[in-house]
């Protein structure tokens, strides 16, 4: 599970920042309440919205479903063809 760069814990709620990289939703709000510079390179945030991260939403979703769920059988059908 991707860590927040800010806190170092697991994100549960991705969001992309002004600088483009990701970090959990409530860690980076804390941090723009008090700074309009990225935490992880120091230059000035151009905006200071946040974005979620759709993608990474979807990865941890599907990776927590994977672990939670007992496997499933496949449904694919073996067929074999003779000439």
């Amino acid at each position: 599970m991707p860590s927040c760069l800010i806190t170092g814990q697991p994100m549960r709620e991705p969001v992309v920042a002004g600088d483009g990289h990701t970090y959990e939703r409530n860690a980076i709000t804390r941090w723009l309440q008090q700074s309009d510079i990225s935490p992880l390179t120091g230059a000035k945030l151009p905006h200071k919205e946040l974005v979620p991260n759709y993608l990474l939403i979807s990865a941890l979703s599907n990776a927590a479903d994977a672990t939670s769920s007992p496997a499933k059988p496949s449904t694919a059908s073996a067929t074999q063809f003779r000439i």
